[in-house]
């Protein structure tokens, strides 16, 4: 293979995946899921600059973390959540 012809090749591979028509479709995605926690103590909820946090405590004193963020807000000084500016 010649230097060119990898180029092209390279080309070609970077156009396919700036085009959304060749990204792969995901099937049987969930979007409904239900998770049941056994021997659940107490919860708390915090908030953060990108979104929540929430911390399960179970079982023995486990605990599950969920972080969740948001896409395109952020919390300010004052936290107040405000939708991000694209300059």
């Amino acid at each position: 293979m010649s230097h060119k012809e990898a180029e092209e090749i390279a080309a070609e591979i970077a156009w396919m995946q700036d085009d959304p028509s060749f990204r792969p479709k995901i099937k049987n995605k969930k979007t409904n899921e239900k998770i049941i926690i056994k021997d659940y103590h107490k919860y708390w909820v915090y908030d953060s600059p990108q979104g929540h946090l929430i911390k399960i405590c179970f079982g023995n004193d486990e605990v599950i973390e969920l972080d969740l963020r948001w896409t395109n807000r952020n919390r300010d000084k004052q936290n107040r959540v405000s939708d991000v500016k694209i300059k």
